[in-house]
């Protein structure tokens, strides 16, 4: 066991003020009058078990009433299953009450008989006669007997057994109540049985100790020698409140397992000294992103200090005073140094120094003060002349001490390793499936009996209402185990915290071995970051930030949004509408007084709400503004992470070879997984759009082709999601923002700008292109050309084009694909899937796209068994192109048999499919699900045949006439 005498004040009020710490504080004081209490009695009416335990109900009512905590559930059911009843009425007690998490059992059995009826009235009587036994979980003993009676009548058999057995269960509660009023005024006797103490007169010393202690009456020493001591004690205190009085008194004891009226202990030097140490006020010498540390630090190493036994916190005199320096140590690090000094003579008495990350500084300081605890002792013991200082002698004598622990006849559990990482506020929801640390536990002897009911329980004041507990199990002898530990932390007041918050979590082990019960008990320091709080040496939680649902975000969005004309790709002309809707807005970039982002690991991040509210924020709150409003509306973004820097890359809705229908310069976009992203510099807002995606283009080009840090990183805002989704914010009501005016902002013209830019580039490329043709007719530009008149709608222009090539070039894999894509967009899909099929056997690495775009005319026909055959087999190609396009996602298990996977679509989105993609993506699925199944057990792909598709007339209606279905179509068909 491990507890503090005194703790610091902030973390001792947060403790105290903790509803879960404070009932079981309240309850060692209260235990006496109102303990815990498990109830099982076996009911039967007329010699047959009872339908409703209407006595064990009538009992706990009234226990309950009177303040009484009834615990039942998985307790009582372990007592039913041990037939604790019958022994305990037999005259024993049952080895499973050792375990049971309470003060006192009553077990016992009622039996209800029928005594007879009333005729003329209708009424039947009834007699239930109790037999209970209170037992002591403490000493395992029965501490009282009960036989009461009940009687009950009613108009039925059933009504009137109920109402015995309940009046029975009421003369049971009154019995019980006297029966623990008289027991607490009774003296338990507990055996104190100490491994280690080394003479007789540390024995004495021990005994004149615990007479002072409150509530003993008496201490006898019943056993000295070889090293085993056993003192008898009488206190009014159970066995688990004096174990932990013990804990807590000073004594050169350590409290180890308690069990039935005995408390196993160990000899520990350290535990006999007690210095008052004084945390002086530290020295930061940190750049300003590291500012905040000289606030934390203090209450982190008073945190670390509560599992130091020789130490106590104090405001003032004390004995030792602790100087904390916190220096730069390279870009991001902090070298630390903890000098402990003797207050009165100023004499450096030990100095423990480490260095790590300013974003890790909870761990670092955890580290350094290891440092302290393994050479405190040792260096004061080292020192020169007497300490005048009573309580630094007593260090020195027990730094002097060379014995080695105790070893004891019970297997003990011990934390080889305990992490818990500090808190983002912004987190939360990760928090929620992710562990936010973990411990390793060892079983400390290999032939010792196993550890069972182990479990580890975590608590963080404030930011927990209660505890969070994992059942661990059993741990057998010699066995090693790594538990992950989960946290579920308080919305409200998470959100609420501004600034960066140095606080602790009580980790608890508890166990049981041989019976008896064993705690092991650490406090970890760490911070909880203020709510704007942001890692950046994980980029994916900028996810966290992009919260699409909340209302104000999606208010200003919907008001943002403007129609679509055709002329651009809806997620583009909603990334317009957005950008200038925020310019209209006056929103202003603000410049960070740090340097932002990858800069550093540590920095912060408005969430969209906040930014605008105050209408200003730096390169990251914007673009995380303009990512949540897009989201909200729909459009799928990513942020582009340069060096210093963050861009916002807005999902432009086409495939990468379809970007003519965006811009025709490859290095205006960036492609990441079969998706193509406009990025935009949102520090220009205020400017036209043209001019955000210009430059944010330039800015991606700067590190192109640089690696890691140096480079680009590309995080998808809904893949981040998967770990990190959005944050829950609180409701805040009556906030201040702007209402966005789609008309002022000029969203429309500024798209006609847009489109009307990428006409005049494409009216320039045609014009070569016809050039080159012209010149050369089956060309290497013939396919380009022909491919820009489709995607024109210029199909008869380009079938002329592709026709000519193929009377040169009979046979051509490029040509003939790109032809039968002409046909597939005007309609003739028995002539496109005939064109396909004859190119398959010699398409050699694109038979993946040709068997793509069969699925495709196969769909556009409506024959959907066929459709679903030829994406099955392209999957087994690898090609994915048509996945990715329509909103599925890359498989992020690079293991997996199939490269993607079905995206987790919101509502939204699908809302804004076509009919005709609806339909596609229905067949692309089931598709899916069948490579899936196929993988399974496939080593290689199977090799696919144009005789699978024989068929060229499938039947079914045509689709695509629609100009827009008809140019979304030559957008998914694969050209070459």
């Amino acid at each position: 066991m491990r507890s503090r005498t005194l703790v610091p004040s902030s973390i001792r009020s947060a403790l105290l003020t903790a509803a879960p710490l404070a009932l079981v504080l309240g309850a060692v004081a209260a235990r006496a009058e109102l303990p815990r209490v498990v109830v099982v009695l076996d009911e039967t009416v007329d010699g047959k078990k009872a339908a409703t335990t209407s006595a064990e109900v009538a009992l706990t009512t009234s226990l309950n009433k009177d303040g009484y905590r009834v615990i039942s559930g998985e307790m009582a059911d372990k007592l039913r299953k041990a037939q604790a009843v019958s022994m305990a009425l037999s005259g024993s007690i049952p080895d499973v009450l050792s375990s049971l998490d309470a003060d006192v059992v009553i077990l016992g059995q009622v039996e209800t008989t029928k005594i007879g009826s009333i005729a003329e009235a209708g009424l039947v009587g009834y007699r239930a006669a109790a037999i209970a036994k209170l037992v002591r979980i403490d000493t395992a003993q029965i501490a009282e007997g009960f036989s009461v009676e009940g009687s009950g009548r009613d108009f039925t058999d059933a009504g009137g057994a109920q109402k015995a057995a309940r009046a029975a269960g009421e003369e049971l509660a009154k019995a019980v109540k006297l029966a623990v009023s008289t027991l607490a005024k009774k003296p338990k006797t507990i055996d104190l049985v100490i491994h280690g103490l080394p003479d007789r007169a540390q024995v004495d010393n021990l005994k004149a100790a615990l007479a002072k202690e409150r509530g003993v009456q008496s201490v006898t020493v019943r056993q000295s020698g070889k090293g085993i001591s056993k003192i008898e004690l009488t206190t009014s205190s159970d066995t688990e409140a004096f174990a932990s009085q013990l804990d807590k008194a000073g004594l050169p004891i350590e409290v180890v397992q308690t069990a039935a009226a005995s408390i196993l202990a160990r000899y520990d030097v350290k535990r006999g000294v007690k210095l008052g140490a004084v945390v002086l006020p530290p020295t930061v010498k940190l750049a300003a992103r590291g500012k905040w540390a000289e606030g934390v630090l203090p209450e982190l190493v008073e945190a670390e200090l509560i599992n130091l036994a020789y130490f106590d916190v104090v405001e003032s005199g004390g004995d030792v005073a602790l100087a904390i320096e916190a220096l730069p140590a390279g870009k991001d690090g902090v070298a630390l140094t903890v000098t402990a000094r003797d207050v009165g003579s100023k004499d450096k008495l030990f100095v423990a120094s480490g260095t790590g990350e300013l974003a890790d500084l909870p761990a670092l300081v955890s580290q350094v003060m290891r440092k302290l605890d393994d050479g405190f002792l040792p260096a004061v013991a080292r020192g020169k002349g007497k300490r005048a200082n009573t309580a630094l002698a007593r260090a020195a004598a027990a730094g002097r001490d060379k014995s080695a622990p105790a070893k004891l006849p019970v297997a003990e559990l011990k934390i080889e390793a305990l992490q818990i990482e500090s808190l983002f506020p912004a987190k939360l929801g990760h928090y929620q499936d992710s562990p936010v640390g973990k411990i390793a536990l060892a079983h400390g002897d290999p032939k010792g009996a196993p550890a069972v009911d182990v479990s580890v329980s975590v608590y963080v004041p404030r930011f927990m209402q209660l505890k969070s507990e994992v059942v661990v199990g059993t741990l057998e002898a010699g066995e090693r185990r790594e538990v992950p530990l989960k946290v579920t932390l308080d919305n409200a007041t998470l959100f609420a915290t501004e600034e960066n918050t140095p606080t602790q979590a009580e980790v608890v082990v508890e166990y049981t071995v041989a019976g008896g019960k064993l705690q092991n008990r650490r406090v970890v320091p760490l911070v909880v970051y203020g709510r704007r709080a942001i890692d950046w040496s994980e980029n994916t939680p900028i996810a966290a930030f992009v919260t699409p649902q909340e209302e104000t975000a999606r208010t200003f969005a919907r008001g943002a949004v403007v129609a679509n004309d055709g002329s651009l790709p809806e997620p583009v002309l909603q990334a317009i509408a957005m950008f200038q809707a925020m310019g209209q807005a006056q929103l202003k970039y603000v410049k960070d007084p740090v340097l932002p982002a990858r800069s550093g690991a540590l920095d912060t991040v408005q969430f969209a709400r906040e930014t605008l509210q105050t209408r200003a924020g730096d390169c990251d709150d914007l673009s995380v503004l303009f990512a949540t409003l897009l989201e909200s509306v729909g459009v799928e973004t990513a942020f582009l992470l340069v060096p210093g820097h963050v861009l916002v890359g807005v999902n432009a809705g086409v495939p990468p070879d379809a970007l003519d229908r965006v811009t025709l310069d490859p290095a205006r976009v960036v492609v990441k997984d079969g998706k193509a992203f406009v990025p935009v510099e949102t520090t220009m807002v205020g400017k036209p759009f043209r001019e955000a995606w210009a430059q944010g283009a330039a800015t991606v080009a700067r590190v192109a082709g640089k690696a890691g840090a140096d480079g680009l990183t590309v995080v998808e805002t809904r893949r981040g999601w998967a770990s990190y989704p959005p944050a829950a914010l609180p409701r805040t009501a009556g906030l201040a923002v702007p209402k966005p005016d789609a008309k002022a902002a000029g969203a429309v013209e500024e798209a006609r700008l847009v489109a009307a830019a990428r006409d005049a580039a494409k009216t320039e490329q045609e014009t070569r292109l016809a050039a080159a043709v012209a010149k050369d007719p089956a060309g290497a530009e013939a396919g380009s050309y022909a491919t820009l008149l489709a995607r024109q709608g210029k199909l008869d222009a380009a079938r002329a084009v592709l026709k000519a090539a193929l009377d040169k070039k009979p046979g051509s894999v490029v040509l003939t694909n790109n032809l039968a894509n002409v046909d597939v967009l005007g309609g003739d899909v028995a002539s496109a899937v005939g064109r396909y099929r004859g190119i398959l056997e010699q398409a050699g690495p694109r038979k993946g796209d040709v068997l793509t775009n069969l699925g495709i005319a196969y769909s556009q026909a409506g024959d959907a068994q066929k459709a679903v055959e030829a994406f099955d087999a392209a999957l087994a190609e690898g090609a994915s192109s048509a996945y990715l396009a329509t909103g599925f996602d890359r498989n992020p298990d690079v293991k997996a048999a199939v490269a993607v996977e079905v995206p987790k679509t919101r509502a939204a989105d699908e809302a804004k499919l076509t009919v005709a993609e609806a339909e596609l993506k229905a067949v692309l699925a089931k598709a899916l699900e069948q490579r899936k199944k196929k993988a399974q057990g496939e080593k290689k792909p199977p090799s696919v045949e144009a005789d699978r598709f024989a068929n060229p007339l499938p039947s079914g209606a045509r689709r695509g006439d629609d100009p827009q279905s008809r140019l979304r179509t030559a957008e998914l068909l694969r050209w070459m």
